[in-house]
């Protein structure tokens, strides 16, 4: 099988981060993948009657993070997602992730940094990307943790020019690490 794909595998750009920590740092490192391709804003929100609710993206990842003793060990989150709110609900973006950070906030309260992915032109094929791109890059502003990472010059894009091939995402790996 190829080691960088899988369903309990972190995925291309997550296993090659880590390798390039432990190759030049020695020090290991743990990454819990929670995303979900396609996923609005919205739909990875805390579920706040039920924080662990497994049938929630955001209870998924809070109930294996817990499950691993972790959550307290938490010290950077990597988010990357906007494909799906570029239309009309870029308007609630940035409350959206207003939302999302005090929920980290509360269950992962270690975290230093945010790898906050912009997302890329083209990836939703709706008139109001730009403005999401925007919404997104204003963020770091007001989140003093957050680091952008921009997506728009890795060059092995898919098809849908929006997801990347294998080496695009070793790219955005190497860009991450930097």
């Amino acid at each position: 099988g190829n080691q960088w794909t899988g369903p309990y595998n972190v995925g291309v750009w997550g296993l090659y981060l880590q390798k390039q920590i432990v190759d030049s740092t020695g020090i290991p490192t743990c990454i819990i993948n929670g995303g979900r391709r396609g996923s609005t804003i919205e739909i990875n929100l805390r579920n706040e009657s039920n924080q662990t609710d497994l049938s929630s993206i955001y209870g998924k990842l809070l109930y294996r993070v817990n499950k691993s003793g972790l959550a307290g060990n938490i010290k950077a989150i990597f988010w990357y997602q906007g494909e799906s709110n570029g239309d009309a609900s870029y308007m609630n973006y940035e409350s959206n992730f207003r939302t999302l950070y005090n929920s980290w906030k509360e269950n992962y309260p270690e975290f230093k940094k945010i790898f906050f992915f912009q997302v890329r032109q083209g990836c939703n094929g709706n008139l109001s990307g730009g403005l999401l791109r925007e919404v997104q890059r204003q963020l770091i502003y007001k989140y003093p943790e957050i680091e952008m990472i921009s997506t728009m010059g890795i060059q092995s894009h898919g098809i849908d020019h929006c997801h990347y091939g294998f080496y695009g995402y070793l790219e955005l790996a190497v860009n991450v690490y930097k």
